[in-house]
């Protein structure tokens, strides 16, 4: 808009300018005239007082006399014809720009007003974008609150199905676990140990096997029973898992498989076959 009135301002200048230099070539134009009829009237005098000189030399003085007045009267009627276009040329152009100075000053006034009115429609506007986008601000809360309390149940209701559903899962393999580790243990390893009289059946639980030293064909130590690999398809002893240097307790230090076929007897130490 203030470009828009800029144009204005600058086409009223323009327009201002080409008056003024119009009045003042018509001015220049004037005068130019004036002064050619001036000096074409002065050149007929002389040129009627020669002829008049000619016709009676005795009038030559009184006819020069009046020449020169008639000279210096159309002189002074030029140069107050002269003012009086100079005074009307420069009535003319104070009156122009004051004319162009009125039209700015409206200019200006209009870019006010349109101005302040622009900036109190931008308030109002403002004004309501802020109220609609806090309605909608409110309006999304009110559904985001709706909406969590609804995933919330959802997600409450699931957990408690997901928790009912792992702490019976977790009923069933605490009773199977519970079922295969009473039936290991129900099940005892056998190897037969010699006796003074006849070999018998030593029967022991899985438990006091740990901890015993196995000790091989020569006499040395190999470790102690730290582990045993079973299996639970035959529910048979597979292998022995020692320890080696007595750590078998604490389950650091080297781990030495032994396979239970190679165990000769069992008691309080573990004797192994010869190989």
């Amino acid at each position: 808009m203030k470009d828009q009135f800029k144009g204005k301002k600058d086409e009223i200048a323009k327009e201002t300018q080409v008056k003024i230099n119009s009045v003042k070539e018509n001015a220049a134009k004037k005068k130019e005239e004036i002064d050619k009829e001036t000096e074409k009237r002065i050149n007929k005098m002389k040129e009627n007082a020669t002829e008049k000189r000619e016709k009676d030399a005795r009038k030559r003085e009184k006819i020069a006399n009046e020449t020169k007045e008639n000279i210096n009267k159309i002189k002074e009627d030029t140069t107050k014809k002269k003012e009086e276009i100079d005074k009307e040329t420069e009535k003319r152009i104070k009156e122009m720009k004051e004319n162009a100075a009125e039209k700015r000053e409206a200019i200006d006034k209009e870019i006010e007003k349109r101005t302040n009115e622009m900036k109190e429609n931008n308030t109002k506007r403002k004004e309501e974008i802020a109220k609609e986008t806090e309605k909608k601000i409110n309006k999304i809360k009110e559904d985001s609150e709706r909406k969590g309390e609804e995933i919330r149940a959802k997600g409450e209701n699931n957990l408690n199905k997901i928790k009912e559903n792992a702490a019976r899962k977790r009923e069933e393999i605490v009773k199977r676990t519970e079922a295969k580790i009473n039936k290991i243990k129900e099940n005892v390893p056998k190897k037969k140990e010699p006796t003074p009289d006849n070999e018998k059946v030593h029967i022991m639980k899985i438990e006091d096997l740990k901890g015993k030293e196995i000790i091989d064909a020569n006499g040395n130590k190999v470790g102690e029973v730290s582990d045993l690999e079973w299996n639970f398809e035959s529910n048979n002893v597979v292998s022995l898992i020692a320890t080696e240097g007595g750590a078998a307790k604490i389950g650091i230090g080297k781990k030495i498989t032994v396979s239970y076929e190679d165990v000769k007897t069992i008691g309080e130490k573990i004797l192994l076959k010869k190989l």
